[in-house]
């Protein structure tokens, strides 16, 4: 979910984010530290929350492009150190002036808890999420870790992710699957500045492989604000592409033919 424009579309955002986040703070407990790692926390049994994701990219090689996910959650905690989540998720994407919206399909949710960084040395757990999409099906895999260190908080999450299509054949005598993988690794650390704050940065390395070919290892970093009171929370993530690490694609300089310029997460939840 990212976004890049001109600097009049930007600045519109960027107020739009700042009114979000100044109602936070005048509402809400805390939830996720990060926008993009995952931390061990879970809900406890019965507790439900709701959370609004939205993603905006933007800027690739020479075209205008924009992308706006948006994913809306519904996690609910089931068992000691167990949660489950569904999500619906939506897509609007505009490239040369021509745009286009449409349905994602639907994701589940398992989120296991092995271990607490308050209580343990440190915290880990296990995620599996499956989406499905008319003949497109994906599945991710996370291993999650986080540690407490005074007024710091630090995560990394290891992921593996498998896409299957199902594109119809020309002839009409069936279909073809294919097939996509990229392995990721997150890494994040942030500060508590006070109650209901903390502030820091997440970094992101992607590696994407299409038909048994390694196409690009991108590397994104950028600021994260979190903000919260007893009823909500916001977090919000900047992150532009910084370089290409390796892969079939040029090295020492952005992949700017699949991935984007910069993207830009901000998360909404609230306990209900």
């Amino acid at each position: 979910m990212r976004f890049y424009a001109t600097s009049s579309k930007y600045a519109r955002y960027a107020t739009c984010v700042t009114t979000l986040l100044t109602a936070a703070i005048s509402l809400s407990g805390a939830e996720r530290n990060f926008s993009y790692v995952q931390e061990s926390a879970v809900l406890a049994p019965g507790q439900k929350e709701l959370e609004l994701w939205t993603t905006l990219q933007g800027g690739r090689a020479d075209q205008d492009f924009q992308r706006l996910d948006s994913r809306l959650e519904l996690e609910v905690g089931v068992a000691p150190d167990t949660q489950i989540a569904m999500y619906l998720n939506h897509r609007r994407t505009s490239e040369n002036g021509v745009a286009e919206s449409e349905f994602e399909g639907v994701s589940l949710e398992l989120k296991r808890r092995l271990s607490d960084p308050v209580a343990d040395a440190m915290g880990s757990a296990i995620y599996v999420e499956g989406t499905v999409n008319g003949s497109e099906t994906e599945l991710e895999l996370k291993g999650i870790t986080d540690w407490r260190a005074g007024s710091w908080i630090i995560a990394a999450n290891a992921i593996v992710e498998f896409e299957w299509a199902q594109t119809p054949n020309a002839a009409g005598d069936g279909a073809t699957t294919e097939d996509e993988q990229q392995l990721g690794l997150t890494l994040a650390a942030a500060r508590s500045l006070g109650e209901g704050w903390s502030a820091g940065f997440e970094i992101d390395n992607r590696n994407p492989i299409e038909e048994g070919e390694w196409e690009s290892s991108t590397l994104w970093a950028g600021p994260v604000v979190h903000v919260a009171n007893p009823h909500l929370w916001a977090t919000l993530t900047v992150m532009p592409q910084l370089t290409n690490l390796g892969g079939e694609a040029e090295t020492g300089t952005r992949e700017l033919g699949d991935h984007s310029r910069i993207e830009a997460r901000l998360l909404l939840g609230t306990h209900f």
